[in-house]
C-alpha cells in the first residue's frame, strides 16, 4: 500500500513503505517510521548490532530528542555523562547536546527516537537506500 493523505490533515504510512536512510558518519540505517511533512516530530527506529554506534563522534542537533531501547543494551553519553538503558528505558536529551550511543549487548538492540522539531522535513533523497 502506498502513503495515505488526507484532506483533513493527517497522514499514514505503511510498514512496507518505510524509507530506510542512513546518516553520513553514522554506521547504523535508520526507518522513518512517521510520514514525513510533519512540522511538529518525527520518529525513526534505528537497529544496532553489538558494539554498533551512532559513530565515533558526538551527534548534536537542533532537535529535542527522546529515545526508547525497545530490545538491548545501550550505553548513551550526553554531554560527557554516561549511562547503561535496557529495553523499556528512555532519555531526553535537549536540542543542542552533544550526544552519542552504542549497543553494548550481546544482540542486535533496538530503539526507536523521536526528533521535535525533525531537523529536517524530508528525508534528503541522498540518504536514502
Amino acid at each position: 500500500m502506498v502513503a495515505m493523505h488526507s484532506e483533513h490533515g493527517f497522514r499514514l504510512t505503511h510498514a512496507s513503505n518505510r524509507k530506510r536512510f542512513a546518516v553520513t558518519g553514522n554506521p547504523m540505517s535508520d526507518h522513518r517510521l512517521s510520514p514525513q511533512g510533519s512540522k511538529s516530530a518525527a520518529m525513526f527506529a534505528v537497529s544496532a548490532a553489538p558494539g554498533q554506534s551512532s559513530g565515533s563522534g558526538a551527534l548534536k542537533h537542533a532537535s529535542d530528542e527522546t529515545l526508547l531501547v525497545l530490545s538491548g543494551s545501550f550505553e548513551m553519553q550526553v554531554e560527557g555523562e554516561k549511562t547503561i538503558l535496557g529495553s523499556g528505558d528512555s532519555v531526553f536529551i535537549p536540542r543542542g547536546s552533544h550526544h552519542r550511543f552504542c549497543n553494548v549487548g550481546t544482540r542486535t538492540g533496538e530503539a526507536a527516537f523521536v526528533l521535535g522539531p525533525p531537523a529536517y522535513r524530508e528525508v534528503p533523497s541522498c540518504l536514502l537506500i
